[in-house]
């Protein structure tokens, strides 16, 4: 009886008065605009998070495993022990491991000299989402990829040939045959790496084949890794190797993301502020609008949880479509999104080449229970520090 009461005031407020027709409107869109700007902005966060992670570690793996010196130096090699890698292997949350290994060049090109890094792997497919045209998988003894700031530099494309040298007393030159162009967006890997398979650089350094410069562990996508894991992994090693983890070693990445994190949650807080100070406006200017029978009501003795719901179900008439219409714009906006990536962003700025975004459906729905809850409780409020005042007072308010 007290909500189909609520309601049937709430639908005698919404007639014949130009002005909370207005209003209403004017609320609906707020809530909408303001629903949107919070849905986009969680799912770009999420996606920003996300995208960026795993290409990190696509890249340089979870954890990289390597003799344990202080000295940071490319010839310094890891045996690769089939026992050990079988063993970090068996573990469930393991993917795969990829032995690597890394040698400073030069290279020659027809204007200039250029030192870069050469690194050769087992396995290539960790550059798949980085390859913007040829290929890199199974390179052959005299075939690298290298990355588009490079070939542009130096004027190279797919198919081309590259003169590379060693950096050491005695030198070694090779002629390399370009396979694949690749970008990553991460500066110091653009600016200098080039990839090989991994024979190649054991024939350069005249290695055997069961040594390597280290080996990379990868952990499955939906496995969180953690301390715990690392003391696991830490102790299927040799005494003289040491684990490191992608956190540590590439912490600006890191804390990028973290920073990106804190300044997106600080934006969605002040757009969630002002759409709260938003409706509260609206309601207390419903709220004097219809002042005179808020205290006639009041003066009749009709309790506050009566006035209360009144107003909360004509809150609810422009807070419901509102929220509705904000959440079908922003599905719309990040399907579109997901499905053509038409917003595209410069690699070397945000280290991606398209806007990433990431709809999640329980967190969606948990910001809009919350958002919700959060307007119902203001509105609440406003409506008891309203009718605190005397009756008499109230309808004299008007005249």
């Amino acid at each position: 009886m007290l909500l189909y009461t609520a309601y049937f005031f709430a639908k005698r407020l919404k007639k014949n008065v130009h002005i909370s027709a207005t209003l209403v409107l004017l609320g609906t869109t707020i809530i909408a605009l303001g629903t949107l700007i919070l849905i986009i902005a969680m799912s770009v966060l999420y996606g920003f998070q996300k995208s960026m992670t795993k290409n990190i570690y696509l890249f340089y793996a979870h954890y990289q495993v390597v003799p344990y010196t202080t000295a940071q130096d490319f010839n310094h090699t890891v045996p690769l022990d089939e026992r050990c890698i079988h063993n970090i292997q068996s573990f469930p949350q393991v993917d795969h491991i990829r032995a690597y290994a890394y040698k400073m060049v030069l290279l020659y090109s027809d204007s200039e000299v250029q030192g870069a890094l050469l690194k050769g792997t087992t396995h290539l497919g960790c550059l798949d989402n980085f390859v913007i045209q040829g290929s890199c998988h199974q390179l052959l003894a005299n075939e690298v990829c290298i990355s588009k700031a490079m070939a542009q530099k130096n004027n190279l494309c797919v198919g081309d040939t590259i003169r590379m040298s060693t950096i050491e007393e005695n030198i070694r030159y090779r002629k390399l045959k370009i396979r694949g162009i690749y970008q990553t967006g991460f500066k110091d890997v653009d600016a200098s790496v080039l990839f090989c398979n991994i024979q190649t650089l054991r024939k350069l350094n005249k290695w055997p084949e069961n040594v390597a410069g280290g080996y990379e562990i990868i952990i499955k996508n939906e496995v969180q890794h953690n301390s715990l894991l690392y003391r696991h992994l830490l102790k299927h090693l040799d005494y003289d190797l040491h684990l490191k983890s992608t956190k540590y070693t590439q912490a600006a990445l890191f804390d990028w993301l973290v920073i990106l994190k804190k300044n997106i949650t600080i934006f969605l807080w002040l757009l969630f502020i002002v759409i709260i100070i938003s409706i509260t406006s609206i309601i207390v200017i419903q709220m004097a609008e219809r002042s005179t029978m808020l205290g006639l009501l009041a003066a009749m003795g009709i309790s506050y949880t009566k006035i209360s719901s009144i107003f909360l179900w004509r809150s609810l008439s422009f807070i419901i479509p509102g929220m509705f219409w904000g959440n079908a714009l922003a599905y719309a906006f990040c399907y579109v999104q997901y499905k053509y990536k038409w917003i595209i962003l410069n690699a070397k700025h945000y280290y991606l080449h398209y806007l990433p975004v990431e709809f999640d459906f329980f967190y969606v729905l948990m910001l809009n229970i919350f958002a919700l809850l959060f307007m119902l409780c203001i509105i609440a409020l406003c409506l008891l520090l309203f009718i605190r005042f005397l009756p008499i007072k109230i309808i004299q308010f008007k005249n």
